[in-house]
């Protein structure tokens, strides 16, 4: 790897699984290992896992510090977390600075004010354009100069270990709750604070006729409050005395649960991604895995907050989401009744594309593509204001 990059991943965090969450993006070459360098900045825990542990599938690292990137003038840097040292990073105005984000998801925390500090923004399709918009984090006006770029699903993470069931054939129930979250926003919120989710969990099990049901924890659960991690686990030994083969899928779940899951729930099978699991119906909260499971086409509802969404996401969610306190057995079967054509609708809602060709792109053909738009500077070259 030479010392400057003609463009490069900037990545701090302060949780060590941070780098597992963006491997899916080398594995599908939307990165390149040997091309596309991680400019990493090298917190305690991060050095800790380094020491016992290689990055997935040959990842190159480089540590540096925020204000100090070994990028080329012109050159490109995409930045997959919001972190506060990226304010420093960005002020290399010799480079262009893309923000990329790790998946695409409803939250808050996907459409901050703070995204003006970088040069472009890359956004899987209408839906994450009109977040900003209705913000009024961008306006229509920069949008069409082409600050936002649509990018499809290439930001997307991907579960490579689960795919649709056959028809006709039975499959897992696959919930997948969220993190807590920072703030008090109506969407930062998880489904596992309330043991009731565990029940509709059981009720929804029933209805799509599956006796399996995989848990998927995001990996960072439980790390502002601890309690949920008890929740957790009181939670997976209710579904297993109803009676379900339950199994857990925490290959990237944080260190406290999973070592509270080996000492307490040491009768429940782990899954380590090896195999493909054939799911029937997935259940989720607001969260970027809403994305994989249209992107997998696995069938799924969304398990929404008591808190209001922003009405422009009313629709999005009419015939998608589920609460607590209602009966859940009349909304999944309207939806059931009518799933393809409402998961083609929000399909086309999420995905877009700023380019004719470029769904049907390789990973690499949409990395060379994203280069070339970005190094071309087609908003900032015709635009007399400098970022923000």
């Amino acid at each position: 790897m030479t010392s400057i990059a003609d463009h490069g991943i900037y990545l701090d965090s302060p949780i060590a699984s941070a780098i597992q969450q963006i491997q899916p993006f080398f594995a599908a070459d939307i990165f390149s290992a040997t091309q596309t360098p991680l400019f990493l900045r090298m917190r305690a825990l991060v050095r800790m896992r380094l020491l016992v542990s290689r990055l997935p599938q040959g990842i190159q690292h480089v540590p540096v510090k925020p204000g100090k990137l070994p990028i080329a003038d012109g050159g490109v840097v995409f930045y997959p977390f919001n972190s506060q040292s990226n304010m420093n990073a960005v002020t290399n105005r010799r480079a262009h600075h893309v923000l990329t984000l790790h998946g695409e998801s409803n939250k808050l925390a996907s459409n901050r004010p703070v995204a003006r500090l970088y040069d472009y923004i890359c956004i899987a399709g209408p839906v994450a354009r009109d977040r900003y918009i209705d913000a009024g984090i961008f306006t229509p006006a920069e949008v069409d100069q082409g600050r936002l770029v649509m990018v499809g699903d290439s930001f997307v993470q991907r579960m490579n270990w689960i795919s649709p069931a056959p028809a006709g054939q039975e499959g897992a129930l696959l919930y997948c709750p969220t993190w807590e979250g920072y703030g008090n926003g109506a969407d930062n919120y998880t489904s596992i604070s309330s043991q009731a989710v565990f029940a509709l969990c059981a009720d929804a099990a029933r209805i799509v006729r599956t006796d399996t049901i995989i848990v998927k924890p995001h990996p960072y659960l439980g790390l502002l409050r601890h309690k949920l991690l008890i929740d957790f686990v009181k939670g997976v030994r209710f579904l297993k005395s109803k009676g379900f083969i339950v199994k857990l899928a925490v290959m990237d779940a944080s260190n406290p649960l999973r070592l509270l899951a080996a000492a307490l729930l040491r009768d429940i099978e782990w899954i380590d991604g090896s195999e493909r699991h054939a799911i029937s119906f997935g259940l989720t909260d607001v969260s970027g895995v809403e994305a994989i499971f249209l992107r997998q086409r696995i069938p799924f509802m969304t398990i929404r907050s008591k808190g209001e969404m922003p009405v422009a996401l009313k629709n999005y969610y009419v015939r998608k989401s589920l609460n607590m306190i209602d009966d859940v057995e009349r909304p999944i079967r309207a939806y059931l009744e009518d799933e393809g054509c409402i998961d083609d609708r929000q399909r086309r809602l999420v995905f877009g594309w700023q380019d004719d060709g470029l769904e049907a792109k390789s990973g690499q053909e949409r990395r060379e593509w994203l280069l070339n738009y970005v190094r071309n500077d087609p908003y900032w070259r015709t635009s007399k204001v400098e970022p923000l």
